[in-house]
């Protein structure tokens, strides 16, 4: 059975995918100089090679990528595979990020505040007050500090290929009932497609419409992204790609209910791109004068939503449900569903942005989120990550040695990795992230089946691990060990 819990693409240090790596790769993804746009189709086309000879996107797998992307006012749209420019394609959980934009329309319209308890926004009676300490607001939801679980305990889909698809509000207030909304002291970072999926139902309590319609009204009406929604128009769905799960079978389409804004809208690379050059200049949207005019009020609330306001480990902060990247300045949020998956960035500084959607679910390639930061890097001149996929062998070594490796390695002041043993196997579990076996190569050389990331393990002469080298897009962070 799929695990339907992958509407957000945050894994094992997932997170750190956007980050530039600091070492040239092997073959042909060496520096280049930054590539300008009218040149990006040529390195493309060879870059890309590869992958579609016997890779990612090889004949046999059905699969497709279309890419948008944008620099300095110029747009360019790319396809490969079976992909054409005017496929529609599931965006997963890139569908957060149109969530907290609602929010801060809706903070400047006057109809909720950011600091505003949810429980306020929730029918009368649904969840008791706090009967003391802090409980958890609107902005919490929006930047992932909520304490609340990744998901649901009551999801249990009827149909796990299209898992979502009864998982109403009825089930959503009954979990909250019961759960509660006490804010933990202190609430780290920790993703939750649950409280987003929370905020947006909220969000459209407060505005008495489906979250659908709020969503046109509030983003894509004033953007005229006539291509993009939770429900399929019928021009849309003529234009809807064919999906394929992580081995490359067809895959069942996902509708959303109740969680609709973690992950339920579905667009084009045209309207993505649309939607990211209103992200590089709200100062330049065209405002409405109409009195109560939602268009009136989006530029301020664009601004607004990228403004960071809170860690999110591995060297990023949180906007409105925004990830930035410090070293780089990317801002950046990917997705994946049954059967899509998906990867948006933007610099506002360096004025690019683009989006790569895909007719494949996220795999242990994470290709998607590849194909975006290789472009990313083309554009800037720095080292690309390879898209050709790395063979991975599981060797059996003595499992003694994993005694060394158990304990806590600190990659950032607010992200640690934790190692544990359990039956003769090594698991990690990344801060706010759920736990994921490790698979041995060799003695101290282990690699992720769940994500395209290696670990090297550094020892003392007894065999105890010292630190922790994690390998992932061409980037290697050591963590030290703290326990």
């Amino acid at each position: 059975m799929r695990i339907p819990q992958i509407l957000a693409l945050t894994l094992l240090a997932g997170i750190h995918a956007s980050q530039a790596p600091t070492t040239t790769t092997a073959g042909d993804e060496k520096t280049m100089a930054p590539v300008a746009l009218a040149e990006l189709q040529a390195v493309l086309d060879r870059d890309m090679a590869p992958v579609l000879k016997s890779g990612a996107l090889e004949p046999s797998t059905g699969g497709g990528v279309t890419i948008g992307v944008i620099q300095h006012g110029e747009r360019r749209i790319f396809t490969y595979g079976t992909a054409k420019p005017d496929s529609v394609f599931e965006i997963g959980s890139i569908t957060k990020t149109f969530t907290g934009l609602i929010l801060a329309q809706m903070v400047l319209q006057g109809k909720v505040r950011f600091d505003e308890p949810v429980r306020a926004l929730l029918p009368t009676g649904t969840v008791a007050k706090p009967a003391t300490g802090a409980e958890i607001t609107l902005l919490d939801l929006s930047i992932q500090h909520s304490g609340l679980p990744r998901m649901p305990d009551n999801f249990h889909p009827a149909d796990p290929d299209n898992p979502y698809a009864d998982y109403d509000a009825k089930l959503l207030y009954e979990f909250i009932a019961k759960q509660g909304v006490v804010l933990p002291a202190n609430a780290p970072f920790g993703y939750s497609n649950l409280g987003v999926g929370l905020l947006g139902q909220a969000l459209a309590n407060r505005a008495e419409l489906p979250y659908a319609t709020l969503l046109h009204d509030q983003i894509t009406g004033p953007l005229k992204m006539q291509d993009t929604g939770i429900a399929l128009t019928p021009a849309m769905k003529i234009r809807f790609i064919q999906g394929h799960d992580g081995e490359h079978k067809p895959a069942h389409s996902w509708e959303l209910d109740a969680l609709a804004g973690a992950g339920g809208i579905r667009s084009t690379a045209a309207d993505m791109l649309t939607y990211l050059e209103a992200q590089l200049h709200p100062d330049r949207l065209p405002v409405s004068a109409q009195r109560g005019s939602y268009a009136k009020t989006l530029p301020t609330a664009i601004a607004n939503s990228h403004t960071l306001r809170a860690e999110a480990g591995g060297g990023m902060h949180i906007a409105l449900n925004w990830f930035r990247v410090d070293d780089t300045g990317n801002y950046w949020h990917n997705g994946g569903t049954g059967g899509y998956s998906s990867f948006a960035l933007f610099n506002p500084e360096k004025d690019f942005a683009l989006i790569v959607l895909s007719n494949t679910s996220p795999n242990a390639e994470n290709f998607s989120d590849k194909l975006g930061q290789h472009i990313a890097q083309r554009l800037t001149g720095l080292p690309a990550v390879s898209l050709v996929a790395e063979k991975h062998t599981e060797t059996a070594i003595d499992p003694k040695l994993l005694d060394g490796y158990v304990g806590k390695f600190q990659l950032a002041p607010d992200f640690i990795l934790t190692f544990t043993k359990e039956d003769n196997k090594l698991f990690t579990q990344a801060t706010g992230q759920p736990k994921f076996q490790v698979f041995p190569e060799a003695d101290k050389k282990f690699f992720l089946k769940v994500v395209d990331a290696q670990l090297t393990f550094v020892t003392d002469s007894p065999g105890r691990a010292t630190s922790v080298i994690l390998h992932q897009g061409g980037r290697d962070q050591e963590a030290k060990r703290i326990e």
